[in-house]
């Protein structure tokens, strides 16, 4: 099957670049607090989501805590992170990039 975004579940194996820009072209904002706040995931969907941006996190804090971060895999993370934020409303979300935040000390 050709999910476009089947790859998201796969961090090692997509470009974020792309990721990000997929997102701005075929998404848009939803009114209803339904929509908003389920954003049409499954509660699979919700779990894999979930365990990915908690492995993003994972290598972030490593990038940042290493003696020689590498900031352009630092700026692609922190891009991904703000699109998820930005289109993905859902608490588990909102805690990932609270931690981001407390991170990146913002």
């Amino acid at each position: 099957k050709n999910y476009p975004f089947a790859s998201v579940f796969l961090p090692l194996r997509f470009d974020v670049q792309e990721f990000v820009e997929t997102i701005h072209k075929h998404l848009t904002y939803v009114d209803g607090s339904y929509l908003a706040t389920n954003c049409g995931l499954t509660q699979s969907s919700r779990l894999t989501l979930c365990g990915e941006l908690q492995s993003s996190l994972q290598l972030l804090r490593r990038e940042l805590h290493s003696e020689h971060p590498e900031m352009e895999h630092v700026m692609e993370l922190l891009k991904l992170f703000r699109c998820i934020e930005r289109y993905i409303i859902i608490e588990d979300v909102s805690a990932v990039i609270r931690e981001v935040h407390s991170e990146i000390h913002i």
